[in-house]
């Protein structure tokens, strides 16, 4: 099996009409979660230190953050 970069593999699965339209309807929370990261960094929050905050496990925040 060939190695495909990421860029690829996006832009192969992005080509696919359904997989689009999915991808658009979660856009607003894919915006949410990079606008958390954006500011949990500039405050220099950690993952941990924000799970506290908000009453989460941190595992779920280091989740979030991949996307």
């Amino acid at each position: 099996m060939k190695t495909i970069s990421w860029e690829e593999g996006e832009k192969r699965l992005l080509s696919n009409f359904e997989v689009l339209k999915e991808c658009q309807k979660l856009e607003p929370e894919f915006r949410i979660l990079r606008e958390l990261i954006y500011l949990r960094k500039g405050k220099r929050i950690s993952q941990e230190e924000l799970a506290r905050l908000i009453k989460i496990k941190q595992s779920n925040i280091a989740r979030s953050c991949k996307h």
